[in-house]
């Protein structure tokens, strides 16, 4: 096989070998040599083809002769000056990325970042249109588009829709084979599945209280390219306990997310992945209600720790010390009491992958309510925001985290931000409006936005962090 570098093949190629044309020189001497030591090998009789009555020189005496034109022709290759090939310096870049945000049920504005400066956006993948950045544009109840090209720093993206005073803010997320959502109130809850550029077919699992629940008619969906299935859970669960819904698609990427209404406020919640560490950043503080809703999508019974960051340190939640949940099955612990003073962030962690999320309520008697969804851990964390509030930044590591910050403004007005994280605890400070929010921590920080109006979570999105490509030298000569 050939040591001539290959390009990287994309997901529908397969590989093949790279035949490399060799010096005819050597070439000719190599099929020579090849030739006579594949017939010794044989134990074949060699003779001079000039005179046909000379000796014949038996196996194992040629094979001695061999050797010494192996030696020969060895020496004589080394004479011949080297040849290099040298690559490039590799380039910080990125393969291009488009986001989607789940639809609303309200009027929704679509607000989207990126530090390359430029980023499309729209309402499909047929409409995106490229923009200056943070770019705020209105796609009312439908899905939302945010694309970077190659070579461009990633994306992010949030829709915020206010109505009648109800705030719902939601994440704009990578598509993928599967997701998962978490309800509290399956009866008055839609999911929405969306695909992006190629049709999927998908199975919905719901995973309730007493195990899986029976859910026929929820296996082949067809979702066409650029569109959204809108599957109302009420037909298979008309039940007020939380489930959580596991989608699956073959042929296609998909976005899963699900939308709720009253009695239990309008809330729109992007999917998340199973993980065996989730982390819930930017729980509000003074909250009335605080249900913690856990998942276990494996086929063994899973035990949950939990620990809460705050500003003072870390504690963990009174009922929460250890959660047993049952295979395939959804459980709720109620945190109410725990978490009603400081904002904090939760960690969640077991031996194998498990779903959560937060419910939690404002004001007690009102329909104000928001779920803290799965956010990231890294040193770098980005998010495009529709508007103002608190920032939460929690350090789940065992030592102190600086950090920087820059909020831009989509008039170009920058606002700095910077401060300490002790080990196991919150940070909060004041984020004064919309723009895009970049955060760089001397250590993996997780964090959120607590919104100003109405009460809703967004949380940051973790940046994968770039690394040079070590320069490449190739020897020709080498076989």
């Amino acid at each position: 096989m050939s040591d001539r570098p290959r390009r990287a093949l994309s997901v529908d190629e397969d590989s093949e070998e790279i035949l490399e044309a060799e010096p005819a020189e050597a070439g000719a001497a190599r099929r020579g040599v090849d030739a006579e030591a594949g017939a010794a090998r044989r134990g074949v009789d060699v003779e001079d083809a000039g005179d046909t009555k000379g000796p014949r020189w038996k196996g194992p005496v040629w094979a001695v002769s061999l050797a010494v034109a192996s030696v020969a022709l060895s020496l004589a290759t080394t004479a011949i000056p080297q040849s290099q090939r040298t690559a490039p310096a590799a380039q910080l870049v990125s393969s291009g990325r488009t986001l989607l945000c789940p639809p609303s049920q309200g009027k929704a504005t679509l607000s989207a970042g990126s530090l390359s400066g430029k980023v499309q956006v729209g309402t499909s993948v047929e409409t995106l249109s490229q923009t200056s950045t943070p770019a705020v544009t209105t796609i009312d109840n439908g899905a939302g588009y945010v694309r970077t090209l190659p070579g461009q720093r990633p994306p992010t993206g949030s829709a915020l829709s206010i109505e009648k005073g109800l705030t719902t803010w939601v994440p704009c997320v990578r598509a993928a084979t599967g997701g998962a959502v978490s309800l509290t109130n399956p009866s008055v809850s839609d999911l929405v599945v969306s695909a992006v550029s190629r049709a999927a077919t998908v199975d919905v699992t719901l995973l309730g209280a007493k195990g899986e629940i029976d859910t026929a008619g929820m296996r082949g969906i067809r979702v066409s390219a650029g569109q959204t299935a809108v599957l109302p859970l009420s037909v298979w669960d008309n039940d007020t306990t939380p489930v959580t819904a596991l989608v699956d698609a073959r042929g296609g990427r998909v976005v899963v997310g699900a939308r709720t209404w009253a009695p239990k406020g309008r809330e729109t919640i992007a999917m998340s992945q199973p993980s065996r560490t989730v982390y819930l950043p930017a729980v509000p503080a003074n909250v009335s209600t605080a249900t913690l809703v856990v998942s276990n999508p494996g086929t063994t019974r899973l035990t949950v720790s939990v620990t809460a960051l705050a500003p003072h340190g870390s504690f963990t939640p009174e009922g929460a010390d250890e959660i047993d949940i049952d295979p395939r099955s959804t459980i709720q612990v109620d945190l109410s009491k725990a978490l009603a003073g400081e904002p904090v962030s939760l960690t969640l962690s077991a031996r194998d992958p498990l779903v959560a999320r937060l419910f939690v309520q404002g004001k007690r008697g009102t329909t104000d309510y928001a779920f803290a969804g799965p956010g990231s851990a890294s040193k770098l964390l980005e998010q495009t925001l529709g508007a103002g509030g608190t920032l939460e930044l929690s350090n789940p590591g065992g030592e102190a985290v600086t950090f920087t910050g820059t909020l831009v403004s989509s008039g170009g007005e920058k606002t700095e931000l910077s401060g300490t994280v002790p080990a196991g605890s919150t940070w909060s400070g004041r984020v004064p409006g919309a723009g895009h929010l970049h955060i760089a921590g001397s250590a993996p920080l997780v964090g959120g936005v607590v919104s100003d109006t109405g009460l809703a979570v967004l949380p940051l999105d973790g940046v994968a962090m770039s690394t040079n490509g070590r320069r490449a030298t190739v020897d020709t000569q080498l076989r």
